[in-house]
């Protein structure tokens, strides 16, 4: 059987080209089916279900699929090599346009899960705790419970010094960034209990980078550092000999008008070495010394002055007064400075001229009973340098850093013995790998706000957020930078879904700052913490009946929120929540984006059969909207939401089976022909479709041609007349759907030749 009826399938075809080419000879007409090989190819794909059928040969001999089946009008014969059909081209292009968009909208959800698994890192060592459930209210959390804090804690989640470092950055915030954050971080460590150390810690970087450099060209920046660095250490000597006087006041006999002079007096009776000729048993030299190491260069001058004229220290002395008069000393100066040293190192007996002589110089210090006194040494002769060359300083820090490194500072390896190497880190410049040992020391708490410290102050160099927390440079050792990003998404895992403003506040300090896919992770934060809480209108705030905006969480950070909340609403979109991204994008103000996503639901709900009522109410909401407010919706855009509104109701009516309202609605809406006379005007009326509107073609005819069918063959039509109308209905239809430029899915096509056959 199957030889034989491919056979006459081929007769037939040849015959159907002949009566084209006869019909176009005699009438002149302009071909109306361009694509006569597509309709061919789509014939001989459905033999195979026509075979299965066993129709009785003498029904269809005359026929293409039976006596009263489908007539195509085709273009003649061309006997020279013709050029792809229309139709071929049309699908051709609207294959590779749909390739595009598949492949954009791949590339944004890959875009979307690499932002959220970013965000979903979590160290194993810190499990999360148990999810609370989230405050709602917006004026209860941002509130300041007992007068101390706008958060209250569930127990064992978070530390009073949290709390109180998260109202300070609240606070902070809410000065519009105005307020020294420094100082305000400090004050909370020391209230929150902090420990000796950890106090001095935060003193250490406060001095250091709590406020900005005015430049960060070097060998500006360097020397500024150094200025802070010696300023704290020689504060720090200040304290310290205050300390020892209040506490042996009998023995240092502090009197008089109180001056830096007399502090230094009282405390060298009390620690001096006893054997100068000055009054206490104090030598010149050693008040010379430790003036310069409480910072009082005029003091240090003062007490050299009976030495103006001793001949072996001339030079010693007069360098001294000279940085009396300048914070440097120049070249020259230098040059005799080294010179006399050479000459009389062998000569001097008085350890604290010859700790002069190694400051000034920067020789080894040989006074250094303690951390803070040799790196004042150290630091004091970059001071003093005529100019401070930044190789200099950056051997000094690769000295700290890599040559002495964790294991001198910290040899057995405990966690209790960060302070020292803390504290070289930070006074030699290096607050990057200073944080990383207050993280591995002390925790994320006081690490992250350090690091927010010195990242206002534009001092923290910072990794991508694709880094590890640390980046080490491997060409230059001393340069490290650090993923502030990471370290703020480790401090906050264990309460971002139950206190989101205060995650927020963290994660503003990134905005502006590009994440793993180059967006702005501030940005990713608030659309992550929508997803994940379903927060939506406290975070972003809740549009009212009059279209306004009521105001959110996220006012608190941005000017305008707009913008952010479209960027919310695509993730949402991307996500596969269309409903949450037309309300988001409504409550941004971006109504045509919401008309574009209603429309993009609409076709899926009429290929689907799902949610057809929910995207329908969706729609009758905007064309609403659009109606009473002109302008705000694209002419594109608006026509293609009332033309997809129109075929869903058409497409309701088919489903109820009044197929009078539907032919009444057809002759209306006009893109779909009810008879042979107007094919011609609905061909030529395609390209002008919308192309969403394009896309549910293959739906709306099948529709409409099992409506014909069901009604033809359950006997509901009246008359003659009707049955002959929807006949003309029927092969309209099935001439429009082998006619226009638009792939028909391989299905459709099946079932429409396959209802075709029932009515032949």
């Amino acid at each position: 059987v199957m030889p034989g009826a491919f056979d006459d399938l081929l007769s037939r075809a040849d015959k159907l080209t002949s009566v084209g080419a006869a019909e176009t000879a005699a009438y002149g007409q302009k071909r109306v089916v361009p694509g006569l090989s597509d309709d061919l190819s789509n014939i001989f794909r459905s033999s195979e279900f026509l075979l299965k059928k066993k129709c009785v040969a003498g029904n269809t001999q005359n026929l293409l699929f039976g006596d009263k089946g489908l007539i195509l009008r085709v273009a003649p014969p061309i006997l020279t090599p013709a050029a792809p059909s229309t139709a071929a081209a049309a699908a051709a292009r609207h294959a590779l346009q749909e390739d595009e968009e598949y492949e954009a909208e791949m590339e944004e959800r890959t875009r979307l899960q690499i932002e959220r698994a970013f965000f979903n890192q979590t160290l194993l060592s810190n499990p999360l705790p148990s999810l609370k459930p989230v405050r709602k209210d917006k004026e209860n959390i941002r509130s300041s419970p007992s007068s101390t804090s706008r958060f209250v804690a569930p127990s064992g989640e978070a530390t009073r010094r949290e709390l109180l470092y998260a109202d300070r950055i609240r606070k902070y915030i809410q000065s519009n960034r105005r307020k020294p954050i420094d100082k305000m971080l400090m004050e909370a460590a020391v209230e929150g209990g902090a420990s000796e150390d950890l106090q001095a810690a935060w003193q250490y970087m406060t001095a250091m980078f709590g406020e900005r450099l005015s430049t960060h060209e070097e060998p500006a920046k360097s020397i500024e550092l150094v200025r802070r660095a010696t300023g704290v250490l020689e504060q720090q000597f200040c304290v310290h000999m205050r300390e020892c006087v209040s506490r042996s006041l009998e023995r240092a006999q502090m009197g008089g008008v109180p001056s830096m002079k007399s502090l230094l007096m009282a405390y060298l009776k009390v620690h001096g070495t006893g054997s100068g000729d000055l009054e206490g048993g104090v030598s010149a030299w050693e008040l010379a010394y430790h003036a310069l190491r409480a910072g009082e260069i005029g003091a240090a001058k003062d007490a050299l002055s009976s030495l103006a004229h001793f001949p072996r220290a001339a030079v010693l002395v007069g360098a001294l007064n000279q940085l009396a008069g300048q914070p440097r000393l120049n070249e020259e100066t230098k040059m005799k400075l080294r010179s006399e040293w050479r000459h009389e190192q062998n000569h001097i007996g008085d350890e604290h001229q010859r700790a002069l002589y190694a400051v000034l110089l920067g020789l080894e210090p040989t006074i250094a009973s303690n951390l803070e006194e040799w790196l004042w040494g150290h630091l004091v002769a970059l001071r003093v340098d005529p100019a401070l060359p930044a190789a200099i300083y950056t051997e000094q820090q690769k000295t700290i850093a890599v040559d002495l490194g964790e294991s001198y500072f910290m040899p057995s390896g405990s966690s209790s013995e960060w302070f020292h190497y803390f504290t070289a880190l930070v006074l030699t410049g290096q607050p990057e790998r200073a944080i990383k040992v207050m993280y591995d020391s002390m925790g994320a708490a006081e690490a992250v706000h350090m690091a927010i410290v010195a990242h206002e102050s534009k001092l923290l160099n910072m990794a991508a957020a694709t880094e590890e927390l640390v980046r080490m440079e491997a060409v230059a050792p001393t340069r490290c930078q650090l993923n502030l990003a990471r370290l703020i998404n480790v401090y906050t895992k264990s309460f971002e879904l139950t206190d989101i403003p205060r995650s927020l506040d963290y994660w503003y300090f990134l905005k502006g700052i590009s994440g793993p896919t180059r967006g702005d992770i501030f940005e990713t934060a608030v659309s992550r913490a929508v997803y994940l809480t379903s927060e939506d209108g406290l975070i972003l705030g809740k549009r009212t009946k009059e279209g306004k905006r009521t105001p959110g969480l996220i006012d608190d950070y941005v000017s305008n929120a707009d913008s952010v909340i479209d960027r919310v609403a695509n993730d949402s979109l991307i996500g596969g929540a269309p409903a949450d991204a037309i309300r988001l994008f409504l409550l941004a103000g971006n109504v045509d984006k919401a008309v574009e996503v209603s429309c993009d639901r609409m076709v899926s709900a009429i290929r689907n059969q799902t949610e057809i009522v929910e995207s329908t109410a969706e729609g009758m909401e905007l064309f609403y909207l659009a109606t009473d407010n002109p302008g705000r919706v694209s002419p594109a855009g608006q026509a293609c939401l009332c033309q997809l509104l129109d075929t869903i109701n058409l497409m309701r009516k088919c489903a109820e089976g009044n197929y009078r309202e539907v032919v009444s609605m057809l002759r209306k809406i006009r893109f779909v022909p009810v008879d042979q006379d107007s094919l011609s005007a609905a061909l030529s009326d395609f390209h002008r479709l919308p192309p969403k509107v394009r896309e549910v073609l293959p739906e709306v005819c099948f529709a409409l041609t099992k409506l014909v069918v069901s009604t033809l063959t359950m006997g509901d039509v009246a008359g003659d007349r009707e049955r002959s109308e929807l006949k003309r209905l029927a092969d309209a239809i099935f001439v429009y759907a082998a006619s226009v430029p638009h792939k028909f899915p391989a299905h459709v096509n099946t079932k429409m030749l396959e209802m075709q056959s029932q009515l032949s």
